[in-house]
């Protein structure tokens, strides 16, 4: 999880921003608005597809290494194996996430689009995303 929260704050994060910034510039209400819903529809899915990806495939490699560590054979990771967990953990997991995304993130996009200072933007989200991954790492791994 370190890993991905390195990569998608890391590097998504201020890429995102600067997008965001460049198609709708400037602290109006409707360009804030739109830098909303453009985070909630494009963002949020893409982050929660690529964290629910992820976890798949650790999950995946955790259990084939406890197999091989207890039992001699051999259970490779395929990749349709892959792609069925992962397709049940979208169903299972993904809406309830996108949900939670959509009631969290806004009001702090808000606050954060109106009043941040843009050079603090980056560490304003990285300071909520410690909590948002807690959750993002407990729902997805159970």
């Amino acid at each position: 999880m370190t890993a991905f929260g390195f990569c998608a704050n890391g590097i998504a994060v201020p890429l995102w921003m600067r997008l965001v910034w460049r198609l709708y510039p400037g602290r109006a209400l409707p360009a804030v608005v739109k830098k909303i819903a453009l985070d909630q529809a494009f963002y949020a899915p893409f982050m929660m597809l690529t964290i629910l990806g992820y976890t798949t495939v650790m999950k995946e490699i955790k259990n084939n290494s406890n197999n091989n560590s207890t039992s001699k054979s051999n259970n490779s990771i395929s990749a349709g194996k892959l792609l069925d967990q992962y397709k049940k953990e979208v169903s299972s997991k993904g809406l309830d996430i996108w949900m939670t995304d959509c009631t969290v993130w806004p009001p702090l996009s808000l606050f954060m689009f109106l009043y941040v200072p843009k050079n603090l933007m980056i560490t304003y989200i990285n300071c909520i995303t410690v909590c948002w991954n807690a959750f993002l790492s407990y729902t997805s791994w159970s």
